[in-house]
């Protein structure tokens, strides 16, 4: 299920607000859990991007961002107040918030937790699209899958840095024994936007759009399923900065 944000809540997000609404919404989630259930959790807040410009770009440049760490700092410190199991592993901040390290706490969470407790992911950072050149293909209207984007995402190869939305469904649809709160603090974040507009480029949460190489890079997590294509995750609830993907 998602909760989608109304004109208010987007209103909050365009005001650097977030980590007030998403705590209210985790907060909410977790008390709708049994008392016996554990919670695990990862934050990732992405301002300092490798390959782009420091904050605030040229016109029309690439731009590091301001607020995704401070969002994921304090969200961080509002789940450890609530007992929720947060490592310092598990806060993915900059440099240290990549895809490889991202996918260790996934894969740390799934195999500590136990049935019928709760995994909780924020993250806050650059969203972005890619042109569809693989199976699945699922993006009917527009040809787009939807992505975060990590630290090290590269615009010389855009495979690099980054989870598609079909990727993104597949990490999801393995974990039915868990209750998932999956929030995303992002552009173009309910396709997993606003739109691009390259005159504000260095304003918004939005990564661009990017034609990406045929080939996988190694040890790229494959999708066997499309996103739009999938089964309804109904231990899943979505928290979404967007109420469309595009």
């Amino acid at each position: 299920k998602s909760v989608e944000p109304s004109r208010a809540v987007l209103s909050l997000f365009c005001m650097s607000k977030v980590k007030h609404v998403l705590m209210a919404a985790v907060t909410s989630s977790l008390l709708a859990c049994p008392s016996w259930a554990a919670q695990f959790g990862m934050v990732v807040g992405v301002d300092d991007y490798k390959h782009f410009e420091a904050f605030p770009a040229p016109i029309g440049e690439l731009s590091d961002l301001e607020g995704a760490v401070n969002d994921a700092s304090l969200i961080a410190a509002s789940m450890r107040r609530a007992g929720i199991d947060l490592p310092d592993n598990r806060i993915l901040i900059d440099s240290g918030a990549t895809v490889e390290s991202f996918l260790a706490g996934w894969k740390e969470m799934t195999r500590d937790a136990k049935s019928g407790d709760t995994i909780i992911v924020s993250f806050s950072g650059h969203g972005g699209q890619e042109k569809e050149v693989s199976e699945p293909f699922d993006e009917k209207t527009d040809g787009l899958d939807e992505t975060i984007m990590f630290h090290e995402f590269d615009p010389t190869n855009p495979r690099i840095g980054r989870l598609s939305d079909d990727q993104l469904r597949e990490l999801l649809s393995k974990e039915a024994a868990y209750n998932i709160i999956w929030v995303m603090d992002s552009c173009h974040s309910a396709g997993l936007t606003r739109s691009v507009n390259s005159e504000r480029m260095g304003l918004t949460r939005s990564g661009g759009v990017w034609d990406i190489p045929l080939d996988p890079i190694l040890g790229e997590l494959k999708a066997q399923i499309g996103d739009d294509e999938a089964d309804d995750l109904p231990n899943v609830t979505q928290i979404l900065a967007t109420a469309s993907e595009d």
